[in-house]
């Protein structure tokens, strides 16, 4: 997944709650989902978006508040 302008953001999961500042830490999210929950990528970016950001940026997940229309895949298109 080549980005051209990569937003950071933050999410909000049980195995990952902290920034996503760039690609590679894009790749490690999916990485810590397929590995210890056995979701697959397709499953994260299902993640949806939370009514308040994180510091100014967007937050997504699978927390409760995460319950916004767009999804992570949207935000990243």
């Amino acid at each position: 997944m080549a980005l051209k302008n990569f937003t950071p953001f933050w999410f909000e999961g049980i195995l990952w709650f902290k920034m996503v500042n760039n690609e590679q830490e894009l790749k490690q999210l999916f990485n810590v989902y397929e590995q210890q929950a056995n979701y697959s990528k397709e499953k994260v970016l299902t993640a949806t978006e939370c009514i308040f950001s994180y510091a100014g940026h967007p937050k997504f997940g699978f927390a409760s508040e995460c319950n916004g229309d767009r999804t992570l895949a949207q935000f990243l298109e």
